[in-house]
């Protein structure tokens, strides 16, 4: 059976995971209107393309892996092979092109994704940007999303059987339903970037959630697993700004883990606010406290302080999520 996602319907999707603003005007700028620039923390976007490329390899065997436990390594190698199409990558451009606006800037008259060379080398672009500033987690994430909701042999009622493809013994991860982008983890970003340039369209539902893959335990990644050495945020330093009135100064149990730095700097998006973080680090070179300020239209909103800048960074979103009364 061949995964074939021109069969998704077009709400099914999930949202085009967002990227800073700097790298996103690299990713959709044709390499032949690009000029040498000040470097930057992934060079060009040839660099970005070549490790999408691989991401999407390992991301796409990792789900045959999973979904199809009775799979040959022989089988495995044509199923990716199949599922990494040119046909599914057009209609994953197509989509992404059509709902979020998504254009590759070149020359005038010209449109490179016509070119199934091009407009693959562009997906993968867009891939590895998001590897590269999101983390891992984001790409399986999105990939899985891509490709689980229209596996003939994962939404089937009975096993299959003859003892094939079936894919009952494989569950798939755990990652909260795109719809809103709400990844439970946030990988670690060396280099504070702008707000996000755009904005995910709010799109329905997806029909299938993600559960873990087999054997993977209760809430871990399948192929990546945050560092466990750092403790959580320490309280801030100083005094939170002042909160506007009726504002509560805390979040209720269960809802703290929900408010991730995605969801607040999407919010802050969707608002027509700028949103921008101011990392400090203190201390001993290799063992720094950091403490972040969160920015929203140029006024400090949150304050957050950690033994890294991660751990800082969603303690001062978190803490600008309640200053702001969302």
């Amino acid at each position: 059976m061949v995964i074939d996602v021109s069969r998704i319907k077009t709400m099914s999707f999930p949202p085009l995971p967002t990227i800073p603003q700097d790298i996103y005007m690299d990713v959709v700028t044709h390499r032949s209107l690009q000029r040498p620039a000040e470097p930057s923390d992934h060079g060009d976007t040839e660099r970005l393309s070549l490790l999408g490329e691989h991401a999407m390899r390992m991301v796409v065997a990792h789900y045959i892996f999973s979904r199809y436990p009775s799979l040959t390594a022989d089988g495995m190698k044509q199923k990716q092979e199949e599922t990494l199409s040119n046909h599914n990558y057009r209609t994953w451009v197509n989509h992404y092109t059509q709902q979020y606006k998504l254009r590759l800037l070149a020359a005038p008259g010209t449109d490179p994704l016509t070119n199934d060379e091009e407009m693959i080398q562009f997906f993968h672009t867009y891939v590895g940007a998001v590897y590269h500033k999101n983390g891992l987690k984001d790409v399986i994430s999105w990939i899985w999303g891509l490709l689980e909701p229209y596996d003939p042999a994962v939404n089937v009622d009975t096993p299959s059987q003859d003892g094939g493809d079936s894919s009952t013994n494989a569950q798939p991860p755990s990652y909260q339903s795109q719809q809103q982008y709400t990844p439970p983890f946030q990988p670690h970003q060396p280099h504070p970037g702008p707000a996000p340039f755009f904005q995910p369209h709010q799109s329905p539902p997806v029909s299938s959630p993600f559960f873990q893959p087999h054997q993977s335990p209760p809430g871990s990644s399948p192929l990546f697993q945050p560092h466990q050495s750092h403790p959580g945020p320490s309280p801030p330093t100083e005094p939170a700004p002042p909160l506007p009135n009726g504002v509560p100064t805390f979040l209720p149990n269960g809802v703290s883990s929900l408010i991730t730095l995605g969801v607040v700097n999407q919010t802050a998006v969707q608002r027509g606010l700028v949103i921008t973080y101011e990392p400090e680090a203190v201390g001993l070179a290799h063992s720094p406290i950091w403490t972040v300020r969160c920015m929203i239209n140029g006024a400090e909103r949150g304050r957050g302080q950690g033994k890294n800048q991660k751990v800082a960074k969603e303690e001062a979103a978190r803490q600008a999520w309640v200053n702001m009364g969302w």
